[in-house]
């Protein structure tokens, strides 16, 4: 089990070096127990913080049907994230589409 904040990244492996079944609980189920209480002491005293979005990094409203520019902000369209200068277009490119 992986998972992060913006100032720890934990991960969690659980298992048998020697391969063999884990008795009454899997592997994920037990990392993830112990991730959450590892984060959560790690966490204790500290505010909430967001996640600092680089200067490189764009925003852009998508259609999720089409992949392009959506037309407006908001539902069913959704908020995605691109390195700068990878925006989708208002018509991209399906020339693809047509060998089938």
């Amino acid at each position: 089990t992986m998972g992060y904040s913006p100032d720890f990244v934990v991960g969690v492996w659980m298992g048998n070096n020697d391969r063999t079944p884990m008795r009454n609980v899997s592997g994920v189920e037990g990392a993830a127990y112990i991730w959450h209480d590892i984060i959560e002491a790690l966490m204790k005293d500290k505010a909430d913080a967001p996640f600092a979005k680089p200067a490189s990094i764009q925003e852009g409203w998508v259609n999720p049907y089409t992949g392009a520019t959506a037309s407006w902000p908001g539902s069913p369209n959704i908020l995605e994230y691109f390195k700068d200068g990878t925006v989708p277009t208002a018509n991209p490119d399906r020339s693809y589409l047509k060998q089938f």
